[in-house]
């Protein structure tokens, strides 16, 4: 199976493009896969298996590209919209932490967890740090 590494989806997210592309590890060359279905900014993306999540960026959003299929879904929208949150993954939990508000550009420290398994967002533990974004784990 082909591994694929999406950091340089990342870029394109924090600058708001919508233009994707993967390392195939098996052909050891970039290829282009199907844009975005709509783009934002400060969007965050992580991957779990052979899947791609984008969460947020100014929206309730979570776009879920399957690199098997080549196909764009959309999961449960994140309760809280927000800019340039941090994602981190522990299994088949996605955490979205910290970030600006959407609707005054404050800092939040808000942080919600999302059961890929389940398509379903939980409210975690307030984050100490309030000035907290982009986290990258």
């Amino acid at each position: 199976m082909k591994q694929f590494i999406a950091i340089i989806m990342t870029l394109c997210l924090v600058l708001g493009v919508s233009s994707v592309s993967a390392w195939a590890d098996d052909k050891a060359t970039w290829q282009k896969e199907p844009s975005l279905p709509a783009s934002g900014s400060g969007q965050g993306a992580c991957t779990i298996g052979n899947k791609i999540y984008v969460v947020g960026g100014g929206s309730n959003t979570v776009k879920i590209y399957d690199l098997n299929t080549k196909k764009w879904t959309t999961g449960a929208p994140i309760p809280t919209a927000r800019h340039y949150m941090g994602v981190a993954v522990d299994g088949q939990y996605i955490y979205a932490i910290g970030g600006f508000s959407v609707e005054n550009w404050t800092y939040s420290n808000i942080v919600e967890i999302y059961d890929t398994v389940k398509n379903e967002w939980t409210t975690g533990p307030l984050c100490r740090w309030q000035k907290l974004h982009q986290l990258q784990l």
